[in-house]
């Protein structure tokens, strides 16, 4: 079974977290890891142009805390 492109780029995007010791804090991985997935989510729901995002829309604003 292979990995979809979305999960190969999370995989692809945590090894890289490893890669640059940013593994080494869990609070740092998880959030980098989560806002990675929450990019590629977003980026999902307009697959086809990005004529079909929203004026204005917002993105989340992440922290450690």
């Amino acid at each position: 079974m292979s990995a979809s492109s979305p999960t190969l780029a999370r995989l692809t995007w945590d090894r890289a977290l490893e890669d640059c010791g940013l593994d080494a804090d869990p609070a740092l991985r998880t959030t980098l890891h989560d806002y990675f997935a929450n990019g590629i989510r977003r980026m999902a729901e307009h697959p086809e142009t990005p004529d079909t995002v929203p004026d204005g829309l917002r993105l989340e604003q992440w922290t450690l805390e």
